[in-house]
Protein backbone atom coordinates (compact mmCIF):
# COMPACT_ATOMS: atom_id res chain seq x y z
CA UNK A 1 0.00 0.00 0.00
CA UNK A 2 1.66 3.32 -0.84
CA UNK A 3 1.80 5.95 1.60
CA UNK A 4 1.62 8.92 0.03
CA UNK A 5 2.68 11.27 -2.76
CA UNK A 6 6.02 12.65 -2.30
CA UNK A 7 7.05 16.28 -4.27
CA UNK A 8 10.89 16.32 -5.37
CA UNK A 9 11.81 19.77 -6.61
CA UNK A 10 14.73 21.66 -7.01
CA UNK A 11 17.97 22.71 -9.38
CA UNK A 12 18.18 18.79 -10.78
CA UNK A 13 18.16 18.05 -14.34
CA UNK A 14 16.69 14.92 -14.96
CA UNK A 15 17.68 12.51 -15.87
CA UNK A 16 21.40 12.40 -15.53
CA UNK A 17 22.88 16.03 -17.04
CA UNK A 18 24.18 16.86 -13.39
CA UNK A 19 25.37 15.37 -9.85
CA UNK A 20 22.25 16.40 -8.69
CA UNK A 21 20.01 14.29 -10.97
CA UNK A 22 22.30 11.35 -10.40
CA UNK A 23 21.02 11.83 -6.32
CA UNK A 24 17.40 12.51 -6.54
CA UNK A 25 16.84 9.53 -8.19
CA UNK A 26 18.94 7.39 -6.12
CA UNK A 27 16.76 8.90 -3.47
CA UNK A 28 13.79 8.28 -4.91
CA UNK A 29 14.20 4.75 -4.83
CA UNK A 30 14.72 4.37 -1.87
CA UNK A 31 11.43 6.40 -0.78
CA UNK A 32 9.68 4.09 -2.78
CA UNK A 33 11.17 0.87 -1.53
CA UNK A 34 9.73 2.03 1.82
CA UNK A 35 6.26 2.49 0.03
CA UNK A 36 5.63 6.44 -0.76
CA UNK A 37 5.19 7.38 -4.73
CA UNK A 38 7.83 9.65 -5.32
CA UNK A 39 6.95 12.38 -8.25
CA UNK A 40 9.49 15.13 -9.95
CA UNK A 41 9.74 18.40 -11.28
CA UNK A 42 12.09 18.89 -13.47
CA UNK A 43 11.99 22.21 -14.51
CA UNK A 44 14.93 23.45 -16.69
CA UNK A 45 15.77 26.87 -17.85
CA UNK A 46 17.00 25.34 -21.84
CA UNK A 47 13.93 23.71 -22.10
CA UNK A 48 12.08 23.72 -25.09
CA UNK A 49 8.17 22.72 -26.08
CA UNK A 50 5.36 22.33 -23.96
CA UNK A 51 5.42 21.26 -20.44
CA UNK A 52 4.89 17.36 -20.26
CA UNK A 53 4.71 14.30 -18.34
CA UNK A 54 7.21 11.58 -19.00
CA UNK A 55 8.73 9.12 -16.81
CA UNK A 56 12.17 9.04 -15.49
CA UNK A 57 13.43 5.73 -13.75
CA UNK A 58 10.01 4.62 -13.38
CA UNK A 59 9.08 8.01 -11.79
CA UNK A 60 6.31 10.28 -12.93
CA UNK A 61 7.92 14.02 -13.58
CA UNK A 62 6.28 16.67 -14.93
CA UNK A 63 9.08 18.66 -17.19
CA UNK A 64 8.74 22.24 -18.03
CA UNK A 65 10.62 25.87 -18.59
CA UNK A 66 11.72 27.03 -15.49
CA UNK A 67 10.13 30.42 -15.17
CA UNK A 68 12.06 33.89 -15.08
CA UNK A 69 14.90 34.05 -12.35
CA UNK A 70 12.81 36.32 -10.17
CA UNK A 71 9.56 34.19 -10.42
CA UNK A 72 12.17 31.50 -9.45
CA UNK A 73 13.91 33.12 -6.69
CA UNK A 74 10.56 34.49 -5.20
CA UNK A 75 7.43 32.57 -6.04
CA UNK A 76 6.25 28.78 -5.56
CA UNK A 77 2.74 29.67 -7.56
CA UNK A 78 3.66 26.57 -9.99
CA UNK A 79 4.83 24.46 -6.98
CA UNK A 80 1.89 24.37 -4.85
CA UNK A 81 0.04 23.87 -8.24
CA UNK A 82 1.84 20.53 -8.86
CA UNK A 83 1.15 20.20 -5.03
CA UNK A 84 -2.59 20.22 -5.53
CA UNK A 85 -2.64 18.24 -8.78
CA UNK A 86 -0.90 15.36 -7.35
CA UNK A 87 -1.90 14.98 -3.75
CA UNK A 88 1.40 15.25 -2.08
CA UNK A 89 1.26 15.03 1.36
CA UNK A 90 5.45 15.60 1.65
CA UNK A 91 7.54 17.70 -0.22
CA UNK A 92 11.48 17.68 -0.57
CA UNK A 93 12.75 21.20 -2.00
CA UNK A 94 16.72 20.73 -3.13
CA UNK A 95 19.13 23.69 -2.47
CA UNK A 96 15.94 25.32 -2.95
CA UNK A 97 16.06 29.25 -2.87
CA UNK A 98 15.30 30.64 0.30
CA UNK A 99 12.37 33.33 -0.11
CA UNK A 100 10.32 30.60 -2.54
CA UNK A 101 11.24 27.58 -0.05
CA UNK A 102 9.99 30.03 2.43
CA UNK A 103 6.64 31.10 1.03
CA UNK A 104 6.79 27.38 0.52
CA UNK A 105 6.95 25.96 4.10
CA UNK A 106 4.59 28.35 4.96
CA UNK A 107 2.14 26.94 2.48
CA UNK A 108 2.81 23.30 3.32
CA UNK A 109 2.45 24.07 7.11
CA UNK A 110 -1.11 25.44 6.59
CA UNK A 111 -2.40 22.93 4.55
CA UNK A 112 -0.92 20.23 7.06
CA UNK A 113 1.64 19.15 4.14
CA UNK A 114 5.26 17.77 5.67
CA UNK A 115 8.35 20.16 3.79
CA UNK A 116 12.05 18.71 4.27
CA UNK A 117 15.64 20.01 2.70
CA UNK A 118 17.74 18.19 0.66
CA UNK A 119 21.14 20.08 1.92
CA UNK A 120 24.55 19.97 -0.38
CA UNK A 121 25.86 22.61 -0.29
CA UNK A 122 27.26 25.34 1.56
CA UNK A 123 27.42 27.97 -1.86
CA UNK A 124 30.18 30.50 -2.31
CA UNK A 125 29.42 33.03 -4.59
CA UNK A 126 31.54 34.74 -7.35
CA UNK A 127 30.87 36.87 -10.03
CA UNK A 128 30.30 40.42 -10.09
CA UNK A 129 29.26 42.58 -6.77
CA UNK A 130 25.57 42.21 -7.18
CA UNK A 131 25.79 38.65 -8.03
CA UNK A 132 27.60 37.71 -4.87
CA UNK A 133 25.57 40.08 -2.88
CA UNK A 134 22.43 38.68 -3.96
CA UNK A 135 23.01 35.24 -4.19
CA UNK A 136 25.40 34.97 -0.95
CA UNK A 137 22.06 36.49 1.43
CA UNK A 138 19.94 34.01 -0.83
CA UNK A 139 22.27 31.31 0.58
CA UNK A 140 22.79 32.24 4.14
CA UNK A 141 18.97 32.45 4.67
CA UNK A 142 18.51 29.51 3.79
CA UNK A 143 21.31 27.59 5.56
CA UNK A 144 21.40 29.39 8.96
CA UNK A 145 17.05 29.95 9.18
CA UNK A 146 15.26 28.97 6.54
CA UNK A 147 16.13 25.22 6.67
CA UNK A 148 15.96 25.11 10.14
CA UNK A 149 12.57 25.32 10.31
CA UNK A 150 11.83 22.39 7.81
CA UNK A 151 10.22 19.64 9.21
CA UNK A 152 13.64 17.82 8.32
CA UNK A 153 17.02 17.51 6.61
CA UNK A 154 18.40 15.05 4.15
CA UNK A 155 22.15 16.50 4.69
CA UNK A 156 24.90 15.00 2.74
CA UNK A 157 27.63 15.10 4.45
CA UNK A 158 28.80 15.14 8.36
CA UNK A 159 29.41 18.78 8.28
CA UNK A 160 25.77 19.81 7.17
CA UNK A 161 24.40 17.15 9.77
CA UNK A 162 26.38 18.29 12.42
CA UNK A 163 25.09 22.16 11.57
CA UNK A 164 21.25 20.92 11.34
CA UNK A 165 20.75 17.57 13.71
CA UNK A 166 20.38 19.86 16.98
CA UNK A 167 18.35 22.36 15.12
CA UNK A 168 16.00 19.82 13.03
CA UNK A 169 15.26 16.35 12.70
CA UNK A 170 18.58 15.35 10.21
CA UNK A 171 19.59 12.01 8.57
CA UNK A 172 22.82 11.51 7.04
CA UNK A 173 22.33 10.65 3.45
CA UNK A 174 25.98 10.99 1.38
CA UNK A 175 25.10 10.59 -2.82
CA UNK A 176 23.81 7.09 -3.68
CA UNK A 177 23.89 4.73 -6.47
CA UNK A 178 22.01 2.17 -7.76
CA UNK A 179 23.96 -1.40 -7.75
CA UNK A 180 21.32 -3.39 -9.74
CA UNK A 181 21.32 -1.02 -12.40
CA UNK A 182 23.04 -2.37 -15.44
CA UNK A 183 25.72 0.39 -16.12
CA UNK A 184 27.66 -1.07 -12.69
CA UNK A 185 26.95 -4.92 -13.89
CA UNK A 186 29.41 -4.86 -16.58
CA UNK A 187 32.61 -5.36 -16.04
CA UNK A 188 34.92 -2.95 -18.63
CA UNK A 189 38.41 -2.93 -17.46
CA UNK A 190 40.86 -4.78 -19.17
CA UNK A 191 44.22 -5.28 -18.72
CA UNK A 192 46.93 -2.45 -20.18
CA UNK A 193 50.01 -1.53 -19.63
CA UNK A 194 50.95 1.45 -17.53
CA UNK A 195 49.00 3.35 -14.46
CA UNK A 196 45.56 5.02 -16.05
CA UNK A 197 44.13 7.65 -13.42
CA UNK A 198 40.85 9.62 -14.17
CA UNK A 199 39.49 12.80 -13.23
CA UNK A 200 35.53 13.68 -13.58
CA UNK A 201 33.66 16.15 -12.81
CA UNK A 202 32.18 19.86 -13.34
CA UNK A 203 35.34 21.36 -11.62
CA UNK A 204 36.07 25.03 -10.15
CA UNK A 205 39.25 26.62 -9.25
CA UNK A 206 37.41 27.32 -5.56
CA UNK A 207 37.36 23.64 -5.22
CA UNK A 208 39.37 21.15 -7.45
CA UNK A 209 43.30 21.33 -7.11
CA UNK A 210 43.07 19.96 -10.47
CA UNK A 211 46.48 21.82 -11.26
CA UNK A 212 47.97 19.87 -8.57
CA UNK A 213 47.24 16.33 -9.97
CA UNK A 214 48.09 17.50 -13.67
CA UNK A 215 51.08 18.79 -12.90
CA UNK A 216 51.78 15.86 -10.27
CA UNK A 217 51.36 13.31 -13.42
CA UNK A 218 53.82 15.82 -16.13
CA UNK A 219 56.38 15.83 -13.75
CA UNK A 220 56.58 11.98 -12.91
CA UNK A 221 59.59 9.99 -13.39
CA UNK A 222 57.16 7.27 -14.93
CA UNK A 223 56.92 7.31 -18.19
CA UNK A 224 54.02 4.81 -17.98
CA UNK A 225 51.03 6.92 -16.36
CA UNK A 226 48.65 8.83 -17.72
CA UNK A 227 44.98 10.95 -16.67
CA UNK A 228 42.10 11.52 -18.53
CA UNK A 229 40.00 14.84 -17.52
CA UNK A 230 36.65 13.97 -18.15
CA UNK A 231 34.20 17.42 -17.70
CA UNK A 232 36.57 20.29 -19.56
CA UNK A 233 38.32 20.78 -22.41
CA UNK A 234 41.88 21.76 -22.25
CA UNK A 235 40.85 25.56 -23.35
CA UNK A 236 39.00 25.74 -20.30
CA UNK A 237 41.37 23.67 -18.10
CA UNK A 238 43.82 26.93 -18.84
CA UNK A 239 41.34 29.58 -17.73
CA UNK A 240 40.10 28.26 -15.03
CA UNK A 241 43.78 27.39 -13.47
CA UNK A 242 45.50 31.12 -15.57
CA UNK A 243 48.09 28.31 -17.15
CA UNK A 244 49.02 27.03 -20.73
CA UNK A 245 48.88 23.14 -20.58
CA UNK A 246 51.94 21.77 -22.77
CA UNK A 247 52.62 18.38 -21.44
CA UNK A 248 51.53 15.19 -23.54
CA UNK A 249 50.31 12.62 -20.07
CA UNK A 250 46.66 14.42 -19.77
CA UNK A 251 43.88 13.36 -22.28
CA UNK A 252 41.08 16.42 -21.98
CA UNK A 253 37.85 15.00 -22.75
CA UNK A 254 35.06 18.09 -22.30
CA UNK A 255 31.83 16.83 -20.97
CA UNK A 256 30.75 13.36 -21.78
CA UNK A 257 26.90 11.60 -21.06
CA UNK A 258 27.13 9.89 -17.25
CA UNK A 259 27.12 6.74 -18.71
CA UNK A 260 30.63 7.50 -20.77
CA UNK A 261 32.02 8.39 -17.10
CA UNK A 262 31.01 5.01 -15.56
CA UNK A 263 33.03 3.24 -18.67
CA UNK A 264 35.91 5.55 -17.98
CA UNK A 265 35.75 5.41 -14.48
CA UNK A 266 35.85 1.11 -14.65
CA UNK A 267 38.49 1.06 -17.31
CA UNK A 268 40.76 3.20 -15.30
CA UNK A 269 42.92 2.03 -12.28
CA UNK A 270 42.12 5.27 -10.01
CA UNK A 271 40.16 8.04 -9.50
CA UNK A 272 41.86 11.37 -8.31
CA UNK A 273 40.25 13.83 -5.88
CA UNK A 274 42.04 16.24 -4.11
CA UNK A 275 40.35 19.57 -2.94
CA UNK A 276 41.12 22.28 -0.92
CA UNK A 277 39.66 22.44 2.80
CA UNK A 278 37.45 25.24 3.21
CA UNK A 279 33.37 25.67 4.31
CA UNK A 280 32.20 25.06 0.38
CA UNK A 281 34.01 21.53 0.23
CA UNK A 282 33.60 20.59 4.25
CA UNK A 283 30.01 21.21 3.09
CA UNK A 284 29.49 19.02 -0.16
CA UNK A 285 30.24 15.72 -0.51
CA UNK A 286 31.85 14.76 -4.45
CA UNK A 287 29.97 12.09 -6.46
CA UNK A 288 32.89 10.90 -7.98
CA UNK A 289 33.70 8.75 -4.88
CA UNK A 290 30.87 6.48 -4.75
CA UNK A 291 30.84 6.24 -8.29
CA UNK A 292 34.36 5.29 -8.48
CA UNK A 293 34.17 2.43 -5.37
CA UNK A 294 30.73 1.54 -7.28
CA UNK A 295 32.80 0.62 -10.42
CA UNK A 296 35.50 -0.97 -8.51
CA UNK A 297 38.03 1.35 -9.12
CA UNK A 298 39.98 2.99 -5.81
CA UNK A 299 40.38 6.26 -4.80
CA UNK A 300 42.74 8.28 -4.39
CA UNK A 301 42.24 11.61 -2.39
CA UNK A 302 42.96 14.47 0.25
CA UNK A 303 41.39 14.44 3.56
CA UNK A 304 38.30 16.49 3.05
CA UNK A 305 34.85 16.56 4.01
CA UNK A 306 33.55 13.31 5.86
CA UNK A 307 34.73 11.25 2.85
CA UNK A 308 36.84 9.10 5.19
CA UNK A 309 33.99 7.82 7.16
CA UNK A 310 33.35 5.47 3.68
CA UNK A 311 36.94 5.35 2.65
CA UNK A 312 39.47 2.22 4.07
CA UNK A 313 42.72 0.22 2.72
CA UNK A 314 40.83 -1.43 0.23
CA UNK A 315 39.50 1.31 -1.92
CA UNK A 316 41.57 4.25 -1.42
CA UNK A 317 44.74 5.91 -0.59
CA UNK A 318 44.32 9.28 1.52
CA UNK A 319 46.91 11.69 1.71
CA UNK A 320 47.38 14.62 4.12
CA UNK A 321 49.28 17.15 1.78
CA UNK A 322 48.97 17.64 -1.59
CA UNK A 323 52.57 17.37 -2.33
CA UNK A 324 52.54 13.52 -1.64
CA UNK A 325 50.95 12.73 -4.62
CA UNK A 326 54.01 12.85 -6.50
CA UNK A 327 55.75 10.03 -4.24
CA UNK A 328 52.48 8.41 -4.19
CA UNK A 329 52.49 8.35 -8.38
CA UNK A 330 55.82 6.68 -8.37
CA UNK A 331 54.67 3.58 -6.62
CA UNK A 332 51.13 3.30 -7.77
CA UNK A 333 50.17 -0.20 -8.40
CA UNK A 334 47.14 -1.13 -10.59
CA UNK A 335 43.58 -1.70 -9.34
CA UNK A 336 43.55 -5.68 -10.23
CA UNK A 337 44.49 -6.46 -6.52
CA UNK A 338 42.00 -4.77 -4.77
CA UNK A 339 39.15 -6.04 -3.00
CA UNK A 340 36.54 -3.41 -3.35
CA UNK A 341 32.76 -3.83 -1.66
CA UNK A 342 30.93 -1.63 -4.29
CA UNK A 343 27.82 -1.75 -3.04
CA UNK A 344 29.23 0.85 -0.32
CA UNK A 345 26.89 3.44 -1.81
CA UNK A 346 24.28 1.26 -2.47
CA UNK A 347 20.70 3.46 -2.10
CA UNK A 348 19.09 0.00 0.07
CA UNK A 349 21.88 0.69 2.68
CA UNK A 350 20.08 3.64 3.39
CA UNK A 351 16.41 2.89 3.56
CA UNK A 352 16.50 2.85 7.22
CA UNK A 353 17.63 6.56 7.76
CA UNK A 354 14.81 7.79 5.33
CA UNK A 355 12.60 6.05 7.69
CA UNK A 356 14.21 7.46 10.54
CA UNK A 357 13.55 10.82 8.86
CA UNK A 358 10.19 10.87 8.06
CA UNK A 359 9.48 9.39 11.84
CA UNK A 360 8.78 5.71 11.06
CA UNK A 361 10.09 2.69 12.67
CA UNK A 362 13.41 1.11 11.30
CA UNK A 363 12.54 -2.58 9.43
Amino acid sequence: MVKGTILYIGGFQLPDKNAAALRVISNAKALRDIGYKVVFVNALSDYEGQPRKVYYEGFLTYEYRRESQEKYLFSCRQIIALIERTNALIVIAYNYPAVALNNLKSYCKENGIKCYADATEWYKPTGNLIFRLMKGFDTELRMRYIQTRMDGVIAISEYLYQYYKDKVNTVKIPPLVDMDENKWQTEDYCDHEGIKLIYAGSPSAQKEKLDVVVDAVESSNREDICLDVVGLTKEQYNEMYALQYQGNRVRFHGRVSNAQVIQMTKKADWVVVLRERNKVVEAGFPTKIPEAISCGTPVIANRFSNIEEYLDESNSILLDLFSELKGCLEVLQDKTNRNIDKRRFDYRKYMNEFQCLFGEDRR
